[in-house]
């Protein structure tokens, strides 16, 4: 009886194992989704849109690096002596290969990069309502600037000017304009030339121009915290201004002022009043990383 029972249990695990399928072994978190499933309409192109804007607010970005290093190697800043030896070593121009402060910057604006690139590439095969398809255009307009401006604040942190070289032929920080085709394309991107990563940067930019119509889809104009077809032309000022193409530069901050979304603040408002330079959404400001009690 023994000998059966052995038998009966030695062949009940044979048919069990063979009846295993390989779904059944690989269990998908719940903790996070694959990309196929994260961009399948407008609320989930919204929800990934403002993902990335979060990643502005890192430590590493505009929350505190990005802003700070280029007026700390200006003299512009000073290090504090309540300071605890934070960016000590870029005061003192010395910086080393194992860089925590490089590294930490160069990957967050890097995954900046990839967010827009699943919400472009997801975003524009989306099968959306009449309705809803001019707010999801939009936030594909929001998602080439923010890919625009990833690339820009690398190569400016990164890399020689942009006329250093004749044509700006000098190597820049690699471009990534898709998801990438192969483990190799994401994991070790080449680098191309700084002329190649403007020329990607002012494509990006114009799409996103034409993309958002001058009254934004989606949230009021009011709300600086979305890029706005103006927001993208303030950009695309700025980049044309580091290539030294003045009349470009000129004529696109010229739209951004006749556009008359924007005000300066009168001299009594600057620095007080309930409406200062310090007020979230003030009249002046084109673009704003937001932050709310909670985030930072």
């Amino acid at each position: 009886m023994k000998k059966l029972n052995k038998i009966f249990y030695a062949s009940l695990m044979a048919v069990s194992l063979t009846a295993c399928k390989k779904d059944f072994l690989e269990i998908n978190p719940e903790q996070q989704l694959a990309v196929n499933q994260v961009i399948v309409d407008l609320p989930t192109t919204r929800a990934a849109v403002m993902g990335t804007y979060t990643m502005l607010q890192s430590a590493a970005y505009y929350g505190r690096s990005v802003v700070v290093l280029p007026d700390l190697l200006a003299d512009n800043m000073y290090i504090s002596r309540k300071n605890s030896n934070r960016y000590t070593s870029y005061d003192q121009y010395i910086t080393t290969t194992n860089d925590g402060t490089a590294s930490s910057s160069w990957n967050i604006m890097y995954r900046t990069i990839v967010n827009a690139n699943v919400i472009i590439e997801k975003g524009q095969k989306l099968q959306v309502a009449q309705t809803e398809q001019a707010e999801v255009s939009h936030l594909i307009g929001e998602a080439y600037t923010l890919r625009a401006l990833a690339h820009f604040d690398l190569l400016r942190l990164y890399v020689a000017p942009y006329n250093s070289t004749a044509g700006a032929s000098h190597i820049g920080v690699p471009v990534l304009s898709n998801s990438g085709t192969s483990k190799e394309d994401i994991i070790n991107p080449k680098r191309n030339t700084v002329k190649e990563g403007y020329t990607q940067i002012v494509d990006d930019l114009k799409k996103a121009i034409a993309l958002m119509p001058t009254t934004p889809v989606g949230f009021t104009a009011s709300n600086r915290g979305h890029i706005s077809h103006y927001a993208a032309k303030a950009l695309l000022a700025r980049v044309y201004l580091y290539m030294e193409d003045w009349a470009n530069a000129e004529l696109m901050a010229t739209d951004v002022i006749t556009g008359n979304k924007y005000n300066l603040l009168t001299n009594a408002n600057l620095v007080s009043g309930s409406t200062n330079f310090r007020t979230q959404n003030n009249t002046e400001s084109i673009f704003e990383v937001l932050y709310s009690t909670t985030s930072n």
